[in-house]
């Protein structure tokens, strides 16, 4: 059975790129059973449906926000969630606090200037990304310039690549030509989602990878 379909635009998403292995297969002289092209059809008309948008934190972030973060552990992989865990009220005096921390405003010594954004994907929140506005020593041994992380509903299809690269748009703006990112070692699927946006591996050590982006 031939799929006379076309995909325009390029795979930054979990759906993308699984269509994309699908056209490969095909490609390759594979067939399909019916209820496989209809599944494909069905990806690929949600797709096409499908808005992301990186929006910076606000202090009318409600509900929908707090829900997701509570889905974030407090620190995984390096990253650390500071919203885990609190109580709504106590979630709302956090939003001020990162927004001053955002405008550079009453930083803790050894802090730097740092911008929140949320993910959004057909207006529901799935991360959450932080855009540090300087470099210290402290971050240019691990932290970096960006940090993000998915909820757990929703890994596994791509939004970290594309929060990332949507991060990066928000870096340049600042004047900011190259972005240092650190993974830990262990953490795969986060040097994949750092590669997938052209970053360079530097070094390596027992506790980080460095990669640069240029801007």
């Amino acid at each position: 059975m031939q799929i006379g379909m076309e995909i325009e635009g390029k795979f930054c998403l979990g759906a993308c790129s699984l269509a994309g292995r699908a056209l490969l297969w095909h490609s390759k002289g594979h067939e399909f059973e019916p209820r496989q092209v209809h599944f494909f059809v069905l990806l690929y008309l949600n797709m096409r449906n499908m808005t992301i948008e990186l929006q910076k934190l606000s202090l009318e972030d409600g509900e929908d926000i707090y829900q997701m973060l509570q889905e974030i552990p407090a620190s995984e992989n390096g990253f650390e969630n500071h919203f885990y865990g609190l109580i709504f009220s106590e979630y709302k005096q956090k939003l001020k606090l990162k927004d001053e921390e955002s405008r550079g405003k009453n930083l803790s010594p050894g802090y730097v200037q740092q911008t929140l954004f949320w993910l959004y994907v057909n207006d529901r929140p799935v991360g959450v990304s932080k855009l540090r506005h300087q470099l210290t020593e402290q971050l240019r041994e691990h932290g970096g310039h960006i940090g993000y992380g998915i909820r757990a509903s929703e890994r596994g299809k791509g939004y970290a690549t594309k929060m990332l690269e949507l991060t990066l748009i928000e870096a340049k703006k600042l004047g900011i030509n190259e972005v240092l990112i650190t993974c830990n070692p262990d953490n795969i699927a986060s040097q994949k989602v750092v590669l997938k946006n052209k970053g360079v591996l530097e070094k390596k050590t027992e506790d980080s990878y460095y990669y640069w982006i240029d801007l």
